[in-house]
């Protein structure tokens, strides 16, 4: 389990799960994301973060949210 920032968490969870590392999935050079619930947007948002992906396959709605997303941020930090 990440956070909004990408990072593992400390958590139980995590404590318990074997999984690859972060650093180790970012070290792929390709990273393929596919996310096709809408409900699935704020983890895409830590995981673009995260630096976890490096191309994504989302529908149109998706897409739309995510420039939304970006338009609003890039406005906020002007």
């Amino acid at each position: 389990i990440i956070d909004a920032r990408g990072e593992v968490l400390d958590c139980s969870y995590n404590r318990r799960v074997i999984s690859a590392a972060l650093a180790s999935l970012r070290a792929i050079e390709k990273r393929l994301m596919v996310v096709q619930e809408d409900t699935k947007f704020e983890p895409l948002l830590a995981a673009i973060a995260g630096g976890l992906c490096t191309h994504l396959v989302i529908g149109a709605h998706m897409a739309e949210r995510l420039l939304q997303y970006a338009e609003a941020a890039t406005k906020k930090a002007s």
